[in-house]
């Protein structure tokens, strides 16, 4: 679509609903995006890929898992690949909080630019409040949140 077209269809929906209208991102499809960016560590497991609703637009997530004993190896190198910061204990389990990691995913010939997706990492529901403890915890859960649309 031209951008001049692009442009009066996002007004005119804006004039019609009252609502921006999320602006559609090229497309890519739904994988282990953490391989493809050359940023998976060793020893994550990729579970699955699949589309969805983060209001107003939507996403690509993929979702992994790692043991706990291995978890606090992972945990550093997103850490230092990504800028994942580290996880901490919150109520019921560990997180890496509201903050978050990005990889960039190449770009292609609809998307000459790539796409940047972000990176976060938490237990499943834990007592064990030290790390030293992470052993004990059966998984942590990594997420790459790819989105496909801009509000």
């Amino acid at each position: 679509m031209k951008k001049g077209l692009r442009a009066a269809v996002l007004s005119g929906l804006l004039a019609v609903t009252g609502l921006p209208a999320a602006h559609c991102l090229a497309a890519r499809p739904c994988g282990d995006f953490l391989a493809l960016s050359g940023n998976k560590a060793q020893g994550l497991d990729f579970m699955a890929c699949h589309e969805v609703e983060r209001p107003p637009v939507k996403a690509l997530e993929a979702k992994y898992r790692v043991e706990g004993s291995a978890a606090e190896r992972v945990e550093n190198f997103l850490h230092r690949e990504t800028g994942m910061p580290l996880l901490t204990f919150v109520c019921c389990g560990w997180e890496s909080g509201a903050e978050q990691g990005e990889i960039h995913l190449a770009g292609s010939a609809d998307d000459p630019g790539g796409t940047d997706c972000a990176v976060s990492m938490h237990s499943a529901e834990a007592l064990e409040t030290c790390r030293e403890l992470w052993e004990y915890i059966p998984w942590f859960y990594i997420t790459v949140t790819c989105y496909t649309e801009e509000p």
